[in-house]
């Protein structure tokens, strides 16, 4: 099937995904329409990029854009050469078009924690500390306090030992 130009001429390098689109055509379907969004907006002669335009402009090559586009390929297992040119083409960084490809999901490069586990390790730290004995409070009265008295009280008692428990984030100062 043959995409339309923006004068409804076929473009004939253009393969558009079908019944018989490739494996990798859902998984990275954002990567597909991020370059397809491209195309149509970089236009040549007032007419949607073609791909063996966009390949030329990219520096890919024509059928590794195609199978890139119709599922039939990876993006993602492409050579670095490859995402980096890609990358460079889209005016994205090449983590992104990992991302876009479905390679590297966003859980990957968000870390959470559950802060009641850690809270309640840090609570079990802090009742074997012979220090702390007298000062923290009956495990009944703790669980009745908020999240935000437990970690005020973890961070004291981080001051008072010159450990860390609790995980922080340190942002760059503004310029």
């Amino acid at each position: 099937m043959q995409s339309m130009s923006t004068n409804n001429i076929p473009d004939e390098d253009d393969e558009q995904a079908t019944e018989d689109s490739g494996d990798f055509f859902t998984l990275q379907q954002d990567l597909i329409t991020l370059i397809e969004d491209f195309r149509a907006t970089h236009l040549v002669d007032n007419r949607k990029m073609s791909l063996k335009k966009f390949a030329e402009y990219s520096g890919i090559s024509v059928p590794i854009l195609t199978a890139i586009t119709n599922g039939n390929r990876w993006a993602a297992k492409t050579s670095r050469e490859t995402v980096e040119k890609l990358a460079s083409a889209l005016e994205i960084p090449v983590l992104q078009v990992y991302i876009l490809s479905g390679f590297i999901k966003n859980d990957d490069v968000v870390y959470t924690t559950n802060i009641q586990n850690t809270l309640e390790l840090i609570y079990r730290q802090m009742s074997k500390d012979k220090n702390m004995t007298y000062k923290l409070p009956k495990k009944s009265v703790w669980n009745t306090w908020p999240e935000s008295a437990k970690i005020a009280f973890a961070m004291m008692y981080e001051d008072l030992t010159n450990n860390i428990l609790l995980r922080y984030i340190t942002l760059p100062e503004p310029q």
